[in-house]
């Protein structure tokens, strides 16, 4: 069966469903006690989850975690049938990954570590500060409510179906439209077929990263 190729959210539609979650954000402000009541906190935490996926290309079990056990089963070429369970235990973002520039994601798939951009910019438009970034995390919304929030949001602002990864193809799709070097993209995506083709070898992150804020 062919691989169906990706469908990536573009920047324009990203920045539409921002300013529509912060809408819904505002409606759960309590003027007089001066926060967010329960759902506006949980919205909040919404919405720094898809500035992750769109502006650092974060998956979503990146970003909050995942820990599961299923089973899986193969046949070798000379025919013995193998059935064995694989274990996955990739860490949520917790603050101490947060650096001045880049996130540190631990043990992302396939067990791999790669760092990201932090998407300051896009945090900026979506009212998201460095303090309420770092004392939301760890996220407590589970990935679940997640998927749910952004496909009823993408389906009420852009009138389709939205997957939150969407969002890292639309990180992905965007920097190569922009010009940023293959290679140096996939530094950020920790992409595993371009590790085995090898691309990383002759790159560099800092230049990388300058790339990355031109764009973004």
């Amino acid at each position: 069966m062919a691989r169906k190729n990706p469908v990536p959210i573009n920047k324009e539609d990203f920045d539409k469903l921002i300013e529509a979650a912060k809408k819904d954000l505002e409606k759960h402000w309590r003027p007089r006690k001066k926060k967010y009541d329960n759902r506006g906190f949980v919205i909040r935490e919404y919405i720094i989850a898809m500035c992750l996926g769109f502006g650092a290309g974060m998956r979503i079990s990146e970003i909050f975690g995942l820990q599961k056990e299923q089973n899986y089963k193969y046949q070798k070429k000379d025919g013995t049938k193998i059935d064995t369970i694989l274990k996955s235990n990739i860490p949520a973002l917790t603050p101490d990954k947060i650096e001045e520039k880049y996130i540190r994601v631990i043990s992302g798939k396939g067990k791999k570590d790669r760092t990201v951009p932090l998407p300051v910019k896009i945090f900026r438009k979506a009212g998201i500060t460095r303090k309420i970034l770092l004392d939301s995390l760890p996220l407590k919304v589970s990935y679940r409510s997640m998927q749910d929030y952004i496909s009823k949001l993408s389906s009420r602002v852009l009138k389709k179906h939205t997957t939150f990864h969407q969002l890292r193809h639309g990180f992905i799709t965007h920097l190569l439209n922009q010009g940023v070097p293959p290679h140096q993209v996939m530094i950020f995506s920790g992409h595993s077929k371009m590790d085995t083709l090898g691309i990383y070898a002759h790159s560099n992150p800092k230049e990388a990263l300058d790339a990355y804020e031109e764009v973004f």
